[in-house]
């Protein structure tokens, strides 16, 4: 464990982000290398999650949006998110167990969930958590554990238990860039979900170049977008970065939004 943790360490200080790295390693074929990156960043985020409670605007938002009496995501509200983490997920634990959220991400291996007629939450780069460990899911429910050592647990057992019984472990972390088995019904969903949009509002991402073909498949499919509100402290810089993955005749109106205290919801819903 501890020549992978130094192998990452390496590597992200001679790169800007981990995105980089990661998409570095997957360029050149390194896939031990990015598959080791890809199972500590997902244990990472596991610890993580465990340690801290999800952000207090995940519950937030939600109670401004679920429908009674279900507790469905309202039908004309739909999540696109890059990010890796399962703060909405947790957060929607509070409000109903079961049945969850459906989350449409690339790298599941079940099958992949027909389109509901609620509000959809479509990861595009899957999530950082593990594929139905049992040994996961043990230790995340006993509380008598300290959390360095569950860290140790599900990492050691991933790395050496799981592949001397010939299984090769998989995440659900899957980056856009990235070739899998359900491209095809990742952009089938997103291009149902997205064909009517009229608002959009953009929190925290940058619009980085390596994802640019997939924003400019996202934007392209949006043929009735008015609005976009864009909501970060620096929001001018995002907005640079996302001209150039709209349409050269998309014309829209775009509105910078700097307080982020609690994720904006547009006056048109």
């Amino acid at each position: 464990m501890l020549n992978d943790i130094d192998f990452l360490i390496q590597g992200i200080q001679s790169h800007a982000t981990i995105d980089t790295y990661a998409r570095k390693l997957y360029l050149t074929g390194n896939e031990k290398g990015f598959e080791t990156l890809k199972d500590v960043l997902c244990t990472f985020f596991i610890w993580e999650q465990i340690v801290n409670n999800p952000d207090n605007r995940y519950d937030t938002f939600l109670a401004n949006i679920l429908d009674m009496p279900y507790l469905n995501i309202p039908r004309d509200i739909s999540i696109l998110s890059w990010n890796y983490d399962s703060q909405i997920e947790m957060a929607f634990r509070s409000y109903r167990e079961r049945p969850g959220l459906i989350v449409y991400e690339k790298n599941r291996e079940s099958k992949w969930p027909e389109l509901s007629d609620t509000g959809r939450i479509i990861k595009l780069n899957g999530s950082a958590t593990f594929v139905d460990s049992p040994i996961v899911t043990s230790i995340l429910a006993d509380k008598r554990l300290p959390v360095e050592l569950q860290l140790i647990i599900i990492y050691s057992h991933i790395k050496s238990s799981l592949s001397g019984l010939g299984i090769h472990f998989k995440t659900h972390l899957s980056f856009a860039w990235e070739d899998s088995p359900n491209q095809e019904n990742m952009l089938n969903t997103i291009k149902a979900t997205t064909e009517d949009t009229e608002y959009v509002v953009v929190v925290g991402y940058s619009f980085p170049f390596f994802n640019r073909q997939t924003d400019r498949l996202i934007f392209g499919g949006m043929q009735r977008l008015r609005k976009i509100y864009v909501q970060d402290m620096n929001a001018d810089a995002v907005i640079q970065s996302m001209k150039a993955v709209l349409p050269a005749d998309l014309h829209v109106d775009i509105e910078p939004i700097t307080k982020c205290d609690q994720f904006y919801l547009p006056g048109e819903l």
